[in-house]
């Protein structure tokens, strides 16, 4: 099934869990894990390193499993 090998991958990936995550950029972006779904994983962002052109703290952001890329933090 398409998306669930990242979903076994971060089986410890839990709303509330804090993360550093890269979005398939440079810049590393921290967040709070909001919602796990079956196919997706919705982050709201805390804080971003220096240089970060397009997210902010506060903005809440979905990806597929398959390009959840964090750790945690």
């Amino acid at each position: 099934m398409a998306g669930l090998e990242g979903r076994s991958r971060y089986g410890w990936i839990k709303p509330g869990v804090h993360v550093r995550i890269w979005p398939g950029d440079t810049y590393a972006k921290y967040a709070v894990v909001r919602e796990v779904a079956r196919c997706t994983v919705t982050f709201e962002i805390t804080r971003v390193d220096p240089g970060e052109p397009f997210y902010r703290p506060g903005q809440k952001i979905t990806l597929p499993w398959s390009r959840v890329r964090v750790c945690e933090e």
